[in-house]
């Protein structure tokens, strides 16, 4: 498989003006009493497509001079060229839900190819309102529902996104609301370094994406030369001198006391992996759990957590299920 990287074009000022205008104002051409903003807009964007569309989207339901004033005011302190600053305004306008939703999506569901209907279902059991979100965020430009109802962002979201929780905390992954690096995890949990910061991992030992995370990097630091992009390549490239490093052929193991400090984890994906020890110490608060390829003959299911809404077991190699009495779980 060849991997092909397209570069984001530019527009035209009319061009962009007008592709701005369809998802500000629902026209080809904006307000005249807001055209002169609006002008102004589309010029600090420089004129990129994926920026005027969630930017546009963004002050679609604004028809205020002042709350238009404001977005332009914002604008004017990014610096030439950062896009996921551009894109970041319209998440920080989000509520604390739709925000959480919106990181769930970007860190883990998007890659996973999970289906909206999917999505709903785990993030009801997690006590968010999913249906009203999601309508929101697609409303908003920053997520789309593609063919067969699956979730798909553009990279620059999702980056934008897995930038955010980075930031919480970038020397210590283990003080992170969320983990989707395989190294990051194995290295937090293989330590016992979990924190109840941690909401949700997702560690698929499966193969790997066809475009690796590496690739991409290594592009980004080739196209766009910089010392933030040279560090991310850099690092990435370190990560593979790490001694967590598996073969496909061999099995992860990992005890099951890896978990005991991840008391607030709601969301776990631990594909192609052997847990050793009692389901004791998986956390209580945990919702969702996705063990695909599952060793395991006789699943302890009076052992899970008490509120796991979904129970997804793929491809794994169970014949029994010791079941709870009264359980109210679903699966």
């Amino acid at each position: 498989m060849v991997n092909v990287f397209h570069e984001v074009k530019e527009l035209t000022s009319p061009e962009a003006l007008q592709l701005f205008s369809f998802h500000a104002f629902g026209r080809d051409q904006p307000n005249k009493s807001l055209k002169g903003v609006a002008e102004e807009i589309v010029s600090l964007t420089g004129g990129l497509p994926l920026a005027l569309e969630v930017f546009g989207s963004f002050l679609y339901d604004k028809r205020r001079a002042e709350e238009w004033q404001d977005a332009l005011q914002k604008l004017r302190w990014i610096r030439p060229g950062r896009l996921q600053d551009v894109l970041g305004i319209s998440f920080n306008a989000l509520d604390d839900q739709e925000q959480c939703v919106f990181l769930d999506i970007a860190c883990f569901f998007v890659q996973m190819k999970m289906k909206r209907e999917d999505a709903i279902y785990v993030l009801r059991g997690c006590g968010l309102n999913p249906e009203i979100t999601i309508k929101v965020l697609t409303a908003k430009s920053l997520l789309k529902i593609v063919e067969d109802g699956i979730l798909w962002m553009h990279d620059q979201i999702r980056d934008m996104g897995r930038e955010i929780v980075q930031r919480e905390n970038y020397e210590h992954p283990s003080l992170r609301s969320r983990l989707w690096d395989r190294n990051e995890i194995l290295t937090v949990l293989k330590n016992k370094k979990g924190t109840r910061n941690i909401q949700g991992i997702a560690l698929d030992m499966g193969k790997r994406e066809e475009i690796s995370t590496t690739a991409r990097l290594r592009h980004n630091f080739v196209t766009h030369p910089s010392f933030k992009s040279a560090f991310a390549y850099f690092r990435e490239m370190c990560k593979k001198c790490l001694p967590w490093k598996q073969d496909n052929e061999k099995v992860v193991t990992l005890q099951t006391t890896c978990f005991t400090g991840l008391v607030d984890l709601r969301l776990l994906q631990i594909n192609y992996v052997a847990l050793d020890g009692g389901f004791k110490h998986i956390p209580a608060e945990l919702k969702w759990l996705q063990w695909k390829g599952c060793p395991l003959k006789t699943f302890p299911f009076d052992r899970c957590p008490q509120d796991l809404g979904v129970l997804d077991l793929p491809e794994s190699k169970i014949t029994s299920m010791r079941e709870q009495r009264h359980s109210k779980k679903q699966v």
